[in-house]
């Protein structure tokens, strides 16, 4: 219901190069609900080989709007980058903050993200995976992710995939937005625990792709008695 009940406005300039791709953007969104809402993001990004052998990324946001009476607005950015080998192997680091509330000003600080993002996209294996966690797949808001992975390409179109994420809340919260995690952080401690996720794709065929993905997401200390998470998936994607 958000979604239908909104005004969607974009700009987006770049300067057409896929291989080191720099752009820059706003997206305003206008919510007519019951209490009115406003957001706009203006961002920059840098994506692309910039590096010999590699693709990084660096993407900055400032969000600001309003939320009824009340002002809203936070920075986040989300930087990395992928190292490939000539044996196969490839290795990434990355590092995303959203920024979270502080409850002494009047403004609503957190950052959020657009709405529109499905945070689903590959490092150098042949098909996509929730790259801030299977399990977990929270948005970035009130939240820092570290995130190191280690993969490994076959020529036969396969690749296999080792991520492991640290998440840490920016301000400390009883919520974890967006998330897929039900019980609720404590708001004693920022440390929200760490994931670990195994993803098998096999392209079969340039329109068909086979995924499979065992996920692992260990509780820290923001959960009180919280117990371990597993995650199972087989996932079949046809793109038209």
């Amino acid at each position: 219901p958000r979604d239908e009940n909104a005004v969607n406005s974009m700009l987006y300039l770049s300067n057409g190069n896929e291989d080191r791709h720099l752009a820059a953007y706003v997206i305003h969104r206008d919510f007519d609900l019951a209490v009115p809402e406003k957001q706009t993001h203006l961002g920059v990004r840098v994506l692309g080989e910039w590096l010999p052998k590699s693709k990084g990324w660096l993407e900055v946001s400032r969000m600001i709007g309003e939320l009824g009476a009340l002002e809203t607005g936070g920075w986040g950015y989300d930087v990395g980058n992928t190292f490939s080998f000539d044996s196969g192997f490839n290795v990434t680091l990355g590092y995303a903050w959203g920024e979270g509330d502080d409850t002494g000003t009047p403004r609503v600080e957190n950052f959020r993200q657009t709405g529109l993002q499905d945070n689903n996209a590959k490092f150098a294996g042949v098909t996509s995976f929730r790259y801030y966690g299977e399990l977990a797949d929270p948005e970035l808001v009130n939240l820092r992710i570290l995130t190191a992975g280690l993969g490994f390409r076959f020529p036969q179109r396969i690749s296999i995939d080792l991520i492991g994420h640290q998440y840490r809340q920016d301000r400390l919260s009883r919520r974890w937005i967006e998330s897929d995690i039900d019980k609720r952080p404590n708001g004693r401690d920022k440390d929200l625990g760490w994931e670990l996720d195994f993803i098998l794709g096999w392209r079969t065929h340039p329109s068909w792709d086979l995924e499979v993905v065992g996920a692992w997401f260990r509780p820290g200390k923001a959960f009180d008695d919280g117990d371990d998470a597993f995650l199972g998936k087989f996932q079949i994607r046809y793109r038209f």
